[in-house]
């Protein structure tokens, strides 16, 4: 079915919470709504699919079309005055960006997210996590949700260098010393089958989760959740090879995956095998 983007938010719900509120929304044929306003900075992402939309924005009226991976961006205040559209029904991708949240992502580094608005924007690489984004949503989050904090924080990092105030952290890059990677490494160890997030393991370092995550890839070369995810799947080889009648869903919740579903696909994505052809080779 082909899909296009509108105003008409109808949440359809993930089985997980994601701290930045992402979310799936529902598009009708065709609608006409009133007066509506951003108190804080909005992005929505259109995933499939054509259709035309009028705005009166002031005294601007605007005719935009939507297609495939076009980007909306709303800052702060922003307000539309009427809306009308039509199109074949569909859906797209929303995130909302509260400035409590936002700060405490940013905490110390001397920042504030602020998003330029914008119509019909085409930003490959944020359509590519944004989609990435609504594909982690409509399963219900089955990575987990340091997983989906990667995206937003991957999201609010693009949008803030590319659709905002040019501004870059004072330590982004810098890798972290060997007595923060170990305190780190010992804490992800400690907390293999825990939901571990991105707060957590910033918190542990005292920095902000954007900081620490730039600061992160930079003394790993992954992701915070590509390398925890490598450790699980070390640790979970290991219990497969040594704990032989183990049922292979009990080692998958002891290190951290939420099904024997979700850790046999990345045993096999990382691992080239799966854990029940392991046990036995």
């Amino acid at each position: 079915m082909s899909r296009f983007m509108g105003p008409t938010q109808t949440a359809v719900p993930s089985a997980r919470a994601c701290v930045f509120g992402a979310r799936l929304i529902a598009i009708p044929a065709s609608k006409k709504v009133g007066s509506r306003s951003y108190a804080e900075p909005h992005m929505q992402i259109a995933l499939s699919g054509n259709g035309r939309r009028r705005l009166t924005i002031g005294s601007r009226e605007l005719v935009l079309s939507t297609s495939p991976a076009m980007i909306e961006l709303y800052g702060a205040g922003y307000e539309i005055a009427r809306t009308e559209w039509d199109g074949e029904p569909g859906e797209c991708v929303g995130l909302s960006f509260p400035r409590a949240i936002t700060e405490r992502f940013l905490l110390d580094d001397g920042r504030r997210f602020e998003l330029a608005s914008a119509h019909e924007v085409f930003d490959a690489e944020v359509s590519r996590v944004g989609f990435q984004l609504a594909d982690e949503v409509r399963r219900g989050m089955p990575h987990g949700v340091l997983f989906a904090e990667g995206l937003c924080l991957t999201l609010m990092g693009l949008l803030s260098l590319r659709h905002g105030p040019a501004r870059r952290s004072r330590e982004g890059g810098v890798a972290l010393s060997s007595r923060q990677r170990r305190l780190l490494e010992t804490f992800i160890d400690g907390k293999m089958g825990t939901e571990l997030t991105i707060e957590r393991m910033s918190a542990l370092l005292g920095m902000s989760p954007y900081q620490f995550t730039r600061r992160f890839k930079a003394s790993f070369g992954l992701p915070p959740h590509r390398h925890v995810m490598h450790k699980r799947l070390l640790v979970a080889e290991r219990m497969l090879r040594e704990e032989r009648g183990r049922p292979i869903a009990e080692i998958a919740l002891e290190v951290g995956f939420s099904s024997q579903a979700h850790f046999t696909a990345a045993f096999r994505q990382y691992m080239g095998t799966t854990p029940a052809r392991l046990r036995w080779d």
